[in-house]
C-alpha cells in the first residue's frame, strides 16, 4: 500500500519525520474514498473528518495537518504515499501532526525565516504574504484581511540542524514547519 517517493532522501531527516520527540499532537485517522495521501504534505480533514490532501484554499478552520511519519505507526514504512484510490472512506489510515507541532515537511519556494506559512495547491508549503493596506478598504480587501488569518497554517522554522542562525527556504527543501499560530 505504501510506494516511497525518492530513495535518495536519505541524508538527513524525511519530510514527515517530528522534529521533537515529545510533546506533539498526533492524530490517526481515515482517508476519504478515492484519494492519495503523501507522508509529509499537508493535509486536511473533510466534513467527516477524514484526510485529504490540503490544497490552497484549505483554511484552519478545516483544520491543517502534516502526515507524519510516527514510530508506531501502521503504516509500516518511513516515506511514501497511501493510496486509497480504490478503496471506501476509512479503508485506509493516516497518522496527521496538528496543533502545536513542529514537524518536517517540504519547502515549494522561497521562505524567509520565521514567517508565516501557508499551502499551496500542490500540498506543500509557500511563504504566506499579507493583504495590501488600505484607507478606506473595500469589501474584497476586508475579505483578504480575513482570508490571511484563515489560510496561515504555521511558521517556517529553518532547515534540519539551524537552531541558531537560519537561512530562507527555496523549492524542494526540507524545513521544519510549527503548524498552527
Amino acid at each position: 500500500m505504501v510506494t516511497p517517493t525518492s530513495t535518495t532522501e536519505t541524508t538527513g531527516p524525511l519530510a514527515g519525520m517530528l522534529v521533537f520527540t515529545d510533546n506533539n499532537e498526533i492524530i490517526r485517522t481515515g482517508l476519504a474514498a478515492a484519494v492519495i495521501v503523501v507522508i509529509g504534505k499537508a493535509v486536511t480533514f473533510d466534513a467527516a473528518g477524514r484526510a485529504i490532501p490540503a490544497i490552497a484554499t484549505s483554511n484552519n478552520a478545516d483544520g491543517i495537518g502534516i502526515a507524519t511519519i510516527n514510530p508506531n505507526s501502521p503504516i509500516g514504512s518511513q516515506t511514501g504515499t497511501i493510496d486509497n484510490t480504490s478503496g471506501a472512506a476509512d479503508a485506509l489510515f493516516v497518522q496527521v501532526a496538528v496543533g502545536n507541532t513542529y514537524c518536517f515537511s517540504k519547502a515549494n519556494g522561497a521562505i524567509k525565516p520565521l514567517s508565516l506559512i501557508k499551502v499551496d495547491a500542490t500540498s506543500q508549503w509557500i511563504a504566506h504574504t499579507k493583504p495590501a493596506n488600505a484607507t478606506t478598504p473595500t469589501a474584497a480587501e476586508v475579505d483578504a484581511a480575513r482570508d490571511f488569518f484563515g489560510l496561515a497554517s504555521g511558521r517556517y522554522f529553518g532547515h534540519p540542524k539551524e537552531e541558531k542562525s537560519m537561512t530562507a527556504a527555496v523549492a524542494t527543501d526540507i524545513i521544519a514547519v510549527r503548524l498552527g499560530l
